[in-house]
C-alpha cells in the first residue's frame, strides 16, 4: 500500500473528511486529495503529524507494504501478555514466602503454569472478546 492509500485508509477508518484532516494538519483539502492520489507527498512535518494523529509509527506509515496493522493492536496484545504474566507472578511470590504448606506448592505450580502458557491465555482472551 502506498503512502497516499494509507493516508486515505486512515482518514476514512477514523471517519474524517478530507477537510477535517486538512484542518487538523493546517493544509488545504486539495493537498490531502493530492496526497491520497499520490500526485504529491506530505513534507516531513506533516508526515510526523499524520503519524501522531492516527497513532501509527512512522516506519509503518512510510513503508510500502500490502498489509498494515495499527500499532494499537500490537500494544493491546503486549499489555495483555504483561498482565497475564503479572498474575502468574502474584501466585508465585506469596508461595515462596510460605513454603511450609501444600497450598504454597499449588500456588507455585499455578503461577508457573500461567506464565508458561501466557501466549495461549492471551490468544484465548482475544478470541473470546471477538
Amino acid at each position: 500500500m502506498q503512502l497516499g492509500e494509507k493516508i486515505k485508509h486512515l482518514r476514512q477508518s477514523n471517519k474524517m473528511s478530507q477537510s477535517d484532516l486538512a484542518k487538523s494538519l493546517h493544509v488545504s483539502y486539495q493537498a490531502i486529495s493530492n496526497w491520497e492520489r499520490n500526485k504529491s507527498y506530505p513534507d516531513k512535518e506533516n508526515i510526523i503529524m499524520i503519524s501522531n494523529l492516527f497513532n501509527i509509527p512512522l516506519d509503518e506509515l512510510m513503508r510500502d507494504e500490502q498489509k498494515y496493522t495499527p500499532r494499537s493492536n500490537s500494544l493491546i496484545k503486549y499489555n495483555l501478555q504483561n498482565i497475564v504474566i503479572l498474575i502468574g507472578a502474584l501466585f508465585i511470590v506469596p508461595s515462596t514466602i510460605f513454603l511450609s504448606n501444600e497450598l504454597s506448592m499449588l500456588g507455585l505450580l499455578l503461577g508457573f503454569s500461567i506464565i508458561s502458557f501466557s501466549d495461549y491465555i492471551v490468544e484465548f482472551i482475544r478470541n473470546f472478546k471477538n
